[in-house]
């Protein structure tokens, strides 16, 4: 993964071949929705690369169940609605659920101190200070272990326990209750957690407590790195090769953990969908503390495992799940009582493109992602058809309140240049610093792209650039120093 752009998020054949490799289809009784909602699936395959499977439902009908683009790029093999996707952080539901049960069966007190649930955590000031409601609601303080995991050279992790390791010593960043701070590192501890009181592992705990009681038989682990049968492969642009796209396989992390990773198919996630929107998951009271939404972050707000949006006065619950060449949503639209699956196996600019129309087409409105997202799109039509002077002009005339997502302006920067457009698209991550002038990760997606692209004299004014915000990258420091030679 070294042209990998978005390491730090840790978050092939030709694009008119993927989008030719589509398939879809209607249950017996129509929908209108399911008609736009599929030529809109087949517009994005064919403009913005969208490859992956859609099941979209309501009640007990499917609407539209079908797939896209490519599940393996080396032999064209095209995906298939039934074939196992990757859900990334979408499998923090059946963690917080499972978390939850043991709630509801009295195992663990949600608002005590771990360490009541726990006695013997080996980090002693975490295990008094953390509570597993703070755990599940990323409100404990704990951070990631992105930094050391991307400074890991040991042998393969295959276990929740094995994560734990990687930070499990660590002091807290930060007090637990003050702010919502997306936690990886959390999920794995509560991964652990169930391990601890169950006597299973977790995902042989959910697979007898969830996955087997609700039919969910493809659900699970896998271990794409030794050619399991029945899974879509994730791909990212690969941008030192225009046009070309490359595994996101790592060695390193083989299979999902708690906080995410696991496989599943559009059809497993609707049947767990349709119990979440039915309420028959858990008791009641539980059943609201998981799903209301109570912690503001930028997707809306956040409960004990599963994110909560209004948007136009219609209510979405639901998971997201993101790594470099994995997209995945599950979004259950409670009043109008409709059903959306995505899973992904490519770049995210087609899965956003994609869950804004959903959100537009079933709530009647927009939220905030989708306005935003919809302003970064404007921004780059302006700078293709007007060049800097016009994204500038419409910057400047942006509505109140917009903030142009600067996560899809890099990717659509990032697709120009994949798509042999490299001055637009260096020019696009350029302007993304105007649009960000206070996040690192714009200068350093900049150094990358033009590192990338043989542009040595700028990629080395771009990376001391960065350093001026972070100082103590000592990657950025390595790439000045290789590239002075």
């Amino acid at each position: 993964m070294g042209a990998q752009l978005s390491r730090r998020h840790f978050i092939g054949a030709a694009t008119s071949l993927a989008a030719a490799s589509a398939s879809g289809a209607f249950a017996a009784e129509a929908d209108p929705k399911a008609a736009l909602l599929k030529a809109e699936i087949e517009r994005l395959a064919r403009e913005e690369d969208f490859s992956g499977a859609v099941l979209f439902a309501k009640g007990n009908n499917v609407l539209l169940q079908g797939a896209w683009g490519l599940a393996e790029r080396n032999f064209a093999v095209p995906n298939r609605a039934d074939l196992r996707f990757n859900l990334a952080s979408m499998g923090k539901m059946f963690t917080s659920l499972a978390v939850m049960r043991l709630a509801a069966a009295g195992k663990l007190d949600l608002d005590a101190p771990l360490i009541f649930a726990w006695p013997d955590y080996p980090n002693r000031v975490v295990a008094e200070a953390v509570t597993p409601a703070q755990l599940l609601s990323h409100m404990s303080g704990l951070g990631n272990y992105v930094e050391a995991f991307m400074a890991y050279a040991g042998p393969p992790l295959l276990t929740n326990d094995d994560y734990l390791r990687l930070f499990v010593n660590d002091p807290l960043p930060q007090p637990p209750g003050q702010r919502f701070v997306y936690s990886n590192s959390g999920y794995v501890l509560l991964g652990c957690l169930v391990e601890k009181l169950t006597g299973e592992p977790l995902f042989d705990h959910l697979r007898r407590t969830l996955w087997a009681p609700l039919g969910m038989t493809a659900t699970g682990p896998a271990r794409a790195d030794q050619s399991e049968p029945g899974l879509a492969y994730g791909y990212s642009r690969a941008l030192d090769r225009p046009g070309h796209w490359q595994s996101n396989l790592d060695p390193r992390a083989p299979v999902g953990s708690a906080a995410g990773g696991i496989y599943s198919t559009v059809a497993d996630i609707d049947r767990f969908a349709a119990a979440l929107a039915a309420g028959t998951l858990l008791p009641p009271a539980l059943d609201r503390r998981w799903t209301t939404g109570a912690f503001p972050y930028r997707r809306g707000k956040y409960a004990l495992g599963i994110s909560e949006t209004t948007i136009n006065g219609h209510r979405i619950i639901g998971h997201t799940g993101g790594h470099p060449g994995i997209a995945t949503e599950l979004m259950v639209f409670t009043d109008p009582g409709y059903r959306l699956t995505i899973l992904t196996n490519g770049e995210v600019d087609g899965y956003f493109a994609l869950a804004a129309f959903a959100k537009k087409l079933l709530t009647g409105g927009s939220d905030d992602v989708t306005r935003n997202q919809d302003f970064a799109r404007s921004l780059v039509k302006a700078f293709a058809e007007g060049g800097e002077t016009a994204a500038s002009a419409l910057l400047a005339a942006k509505p109140a309140g917009v903030v142009p997502s600067y996560s899809l302006l890099e990717v659509l920067g990032q697709r120009s240049i994949h798509r042999g457009q490299t001055d637009l698209g260096l020019g696009v991550l350029r302007f993304g610093i105007r649009v960000s002038p206070d996040d690192p990760w714009a200068r350093w997606s900049l150094a990358e792209a033009l590192r990338l692209a043989g542009r040595r004299d700028a990629a080395l004014a771009a990376y001391r650039d960065y350093l001026t915000k972070a100082p103590d990258d000592a990657d950025a420091k390595r790439w000045i120093e290789r590239l002075s030679r």
